[in-house]
């Protein structure tokens, strides 16, 4: 329905929701210093990831090659499409772009380039 009323695809809208739930993660493991429940926030994590795509009424899991945790989610933390943040209205955190847009980081390497460039 989300899809359909936002005419946004579904790839941009399932990846915003494991964005988030790596944020949930990221945060909570952060905060956690009991080993049992460290162990029970990874097993989790795994689950969603590892889920077929039955549990959201899909052939595929369409969360599973956005969600990252701890060194992976370090190593490689760009999105794969746009949040579409930058189209708000109202910009409440004053940041333009969310801090892992795709668009922003292909602005920035063609600003370099062009500097580069144009340096000569």
């Amino acid at each position: 329905m989300l899809k359909k009323t936002s005419r946004v695809s579904a790839a941009i809208l399932w990846e915003n929701v494991a964005i988030r739930i790596n944020s949930l993660y990221r945060k909570t493991l952060a905060k956690e210093v009991v080993p049992g429940k460290i162990e029970r926030l990874y097993s989790d994590f795994n689950f969603l990831k590892n889920a077929s795509g039955d549990l959201f009424n899909l052939t595929e899991n369409p969360i599973k090659h956005y969600l990252k945790i701890g060194e992976e989610l370090r190593l490689n933390p760009c999105r794969k499409t746009c949040c579409l943040y930058y189209r708000l209205e109202e910009d409440v955190e004053g940041i333009g772009y969310c801090g892992n847009c795709p668009i922003k980081k292909k602005q920035t390497k063609a600003r370099i380039l062009y500097n580069v460039r144009n340096k000569n």
